[in-house]
C-alpha cells in the first residue's frame, strides 16, 4: 500500500490551459482608422498569448 501512495504523489499533475475571453467595445465605427489600430492591437495580443487570452473587438454602433 505504501508504494501505491508514493507513486500517486510523485506522478506530475497535468494542467489544462484555460482561455480567457474579453470583449472590447470600440468607440469608433468599423471604418475609422482608430478602430483599425485597435484591431491591430487585438490581433497582436491574440497571437502573443498563445491561445490563453482571446480579445474580441466590437465596433461602435
Amino acid at each position: 500500500m505504501g508504494a501505491g501512495v508514493v507513486a500517486a504523489v510523485d506522478f506530475p499533475s497535468i494542467a489544462v490551459a484555460q482561455t480567457t475571453t474579453l470583449i472590447f467595445q470600440s468607440t469608433w465605427p468599423n471604418q475609422d482608422i482608430f478602430h483599425e489600430f485597435a484591431a491591430d492591437y487585438v490581433r497582436i495580443v491574440n497571437e502573443m498569448s498563445g491561445g490563453r487570452l482571446r480579445l474580441n473587438l466590437l465596433p461602435a454602433g
